[in-house]
């Protein structure tokens, strides 16, 4: 039976067998190390936004390139109006409200 192993405990893992201070990282060290899916890691070294290297079969990022990239990245910028806030237990949902079923060929009554 395979251990699932928490996020804290897999970089634990990695920085017992890499070191701390790793130069090179692989796509899911380096998402491990940015606080980002693998996926983000591997579309920018696709869309060549993130630089990666070969090194025989393993394609490794630089730590510097890691961290270029993410300072690269534009900040996020929110207007004083915010209002898609994200809703909380007391604020009323969607759920349980009944909509009519509309038929092939009807069209929704307007109202």
């Amino acid at each position: 039976m395979q251990k699932i192993l928490s996020q804290r405990a897999l970089e634990m893992k990695i920085e017992a067998q890499n070191g701390p201070c790793s130069l090179a990282l692989g796509p899911r060290q380096a998402a491990l190390v940015a606080g980002l899916g693998h996926d983000a890691i591997y579309d920018a070294i696709r869309f060549k936004k993130l630089k990666a290297r070969k090194l025989g079969r393993r394609t490794v990022i630089m730590r510097e390139d890691l961290e270029q990239w993410l300072k690269s990245q534009p900040p996020l910028e929110l207007s004083e109006d915010t209002t898609h806030r994200r809703r909380g237990r007391n604020q009323p949902t969607d759920r349980g409200v009944r909509r009519e079923r509309i038929e092939p060929g009807q069209l929704p009554a307007r109202g």
